[in-house]
């Protein structure tokens, strides 16, 4: 190993050790994910996601003044989504200095011009629901496409009812912009015959308008849509739906020969739509699917154009509870439980941050990021996570996969269930592969949760004996000082390793070095209204039982059998190293960091005529080559996530 590459590359006793770590982490979480054994409670938590996350479409202050006049702008190919636009405001300093609050700007998306296709996965995920471990009552198959569809519904029902005065918030008919569609599902007589390319739903004694809305939710194709107009152009709710499975629902109703439904039907209210949904519940006693399947929903604004594949409906036994006590069982679990009713009370504050697309994605990959590895050991964490988990990816074994995430991050256990319900997860983990997992600190805030060290909280002062500064202070301290070059947080979430001499750092460093409390500190969301004012949110009130931001981290304290483990390439730490590097160094390289600036994993060119300026004392790049290099290739980063963060 070269002189060169020890001031860049992690030793081999390093690598050795992170990978002893990961391994150690990642192989508890593997450890004993049996699915049928049944799940944890945190795993079906879906509020435990939420955080101080403003209500959507500000609708705590709908409620008392009706809905204000929200900012809103159209975007994409023939601008066909539409957005609303709001900033966040952050405390940087605890007061010990002048440093002032952080802007963020952010949108959140409105409304789209395509339904996300919806059909089934081709493995064996979910076939048979497992229930809560140690609840004596095991549901076999699963309702969790039938429940996730239905949710769709009741999210964009309530979408309507939040942009409608109050006079119409319960009429939504009245509108005019939720419609049922020509398209139904088949209906079934009471006997007849099983078709094996049908999926048969029983949906009780349902009374006609009950009836005509499952058959508008089933319908192959779409039987429903909701929509808005804004600026003469028409938008859907961000969970519209189309179901391109090429098997098809048939519908039975208890009593009824034939539907009996006679028009004309109005889709209903979102409170009316709950209440058809909590009674399909009670009745096939899938109560603990319920906050999985809203997970699932929640996920359909980030696939967009991709298609969801949700698992078959597999609608066997109800119950292997013994004769006569299945009764009994569901009538008690349901008063106790009400999970549809309790869900709904929080739906405002899911479509936040289910609007927030490049958040859903930051939230996931966030489960991979660790704070104590720097860039360059990201391979050696990651190696482990790929051994583990890809074989799974290659099974359909995405139960395991959900638990093992669940147990990363419990916070996100039932995300991470719904968005494998929904195929969220096949992307995220493609995504992740790369080792350059997104960022979002309106999600992160919004959950209590950490995807980059730059959010990390420390009140200790930066500088060490006035000589030096660890490179992770230095980042954060030009992101919150807003140094020019660095208003935009880093797109890599790991630290760089090392420390910079004082005298070769920007003057805002050298300014705030000393102080102590410099950190990212959420205040408030803001909603900005169309007359150039705006309307702040502190959010929910969260219990702090809800409110724990780390990973379930193991730590390794062996270094046992390190030989044994092999460090197959340094890919992903050069990517780390080159991303963060570039944004550190984005206006020039100091003299001292010359063996690191001409490093291969960074790509300088020790030969080019400009180093000695981008050396120089006085700092003047204005004329580098490399500058406009790393710039541009900044730009081209930046760009390229940009147009990723849908996938």
């Amino acid at each position: 190993m070269s002189e060169l590459d020890d001031a860049v590359r992690a030793s081999q006793m390093d690598n050795q050790r992170m990978l002893a770590r990961s391994y150690q982490i990642w192989s508890s979480y593997s450890k004993d994910t049996n699915f049928q054994d049944g799940l944890q409670p945190y795993h079906l938590q879906l509020r435990n996601i939420l955080g101080r996350v403003p209500a959507y479409l500000a609708n705590d202050f709908i409620e008392h003044h009706g809905p204000p006049q929200l900012q809103l702008e159209q975007r994409g190919l023939k601008e066909s989504e539409l957005y609303i636009s709001g900033h966040s405001t952050w405390r940087t300093t605890k007061g010990y200095c002048d440093l002032k609050d952080k802007i963020i700007p952010c949108q959140l998306l409105l409304g789209i011009q395509r339904s996300t296709p919806c059909s089934f996965a081709n493995d064996s995920r979910f076939t048979n629901w497992p229930g809560l471990y140690g609840e004596g009552v095991a549901v076999s198959g699963n309702f969790l496409a039938v429940l996730a569809f239905a949710w769709a519904y009741i999210l964009s029902a309530r979408w309507l009812e939040m942009q409608q005065s109050d006079a119409a918030a319960h009429s939504v008919q009245q509108e005019g912009h939720i419609f049922y569609l020509a398209a139904e599902a088949n209906w079934m007589y009471e006997r007849a015959e099983k078709s094996p390319d049908e999926l048969h739903i029983d949906i009780g004694n349902a009374d006609d308008n009950a009836a005509r809305w499952w058959a508008a939710i089933l319908a192959p194709g779409e039987g429903w849509r909701a929509e808005i107009t804004r600026n003469a152009t028409v938008y859907r709710s961000p969970w519209s739906i189309c179901i391109t499975a090429t098997q098809v629902f048939s519908i039975r109703r208890s009593g009824h020969n034939e539907t009996s439904c006679r028009g004309p039907f109005f889709p209903p209210s979102s409170e009316a739509a709950l209440t058809y949904l909590a009674d399909f519940v009670m009745r096939h006693y899938v109560d603990s699917q319920c906050s999985v399947a809203l997970a699932a929903a929640l996920t359909f604004p980030f696939l967009g154009a991709r298609s969801a594949k949700l698992p078959l409906p597999n609608m066997l036994s109800q119950s292997t509870l013994p004769p006569g006590s299945l009764h009994s069982a569901l009538t008690d679990g349901h008063q106790k439980k009400g999970t549809v009713w309790e869900e709904s009370k929080l739906l405002c504050y899911y479509m936040t941050l289910s609007c927030n697309t490049r958040g859903m994605h930051a939230l996931l990959c966030g489960s991979f990021f660790d704070s104590q590895v720097p860039c360059n050991l990201v391979s050696p964490w990651f190696q482990p996570i790929i051994e583990i988990i890809d074989p799974l990816v290659k099974k359909g074994d995405f139960e395991s996969i959900a638990i093992i995430m669940g147990r990363r991050q419990p916070k996100l256990a039932a995300l991470w269930m719904g968005a494998a319900v929904s195929g969220m997860a096949d992307p995220i983990l493609q995504w992740a592969r790369t080792g350059l997992t997104a960022i979002e600190l309106h999600a992160a805030a919004w959950t209590a949760t950490t995807h980059s060290f730059i959010g990390f909280i420390s009140d200790d002062p930066c500088g060490h004996e006035d000589q030096e500064i660890p490179r992770s202070d230095e980042c954060r301290l030009l992101f919150l000082t807003d140094a020019e070059g660095y208003t935009r947080i880093p797109i890599c979430p790991w630290k760089p390793f090392g420390n910079t001499a004082l005298c070769d750092t920007e003057i805002e460093v050298r300014k705030h070095r000393k102080c102590t409390g410099h950190h990212l500190q959420y205040i408030s969301w803001s909603w900005n209204l169309r007359n150039g004012s705006e309307l702040e949110d502190p959010g929910l009130t969260v219990d702090i039982q809800y409110n724990d931001s780390s990973a379930n981290v193991i730590e390794c304290h062996s270094t046992d059998q390190l030989d044994e483990r092999v460090l197959k390439d340094e890919m992903l730490s050069e990517n780390a190293t080159r991303s963060i590097f570039g944004w550190l160094r984005n206006s020039g390289w100091p003299k001292g960091e010359k063996e690191i600036c001409c490093h291969s994993w960074i790509g300088f060119d020790e030969s080019d005529e400009e180093i000695d300026d981008i050396s120089s004392d006085d700092g003047d790049i204005n004329n580098s080559i490399e500058a406009v290099r790393v710039w541009l290739t900044e730009q081209f980063l930046t760009g390229w996530y940009s147009d990723m963060e849908r996938i």
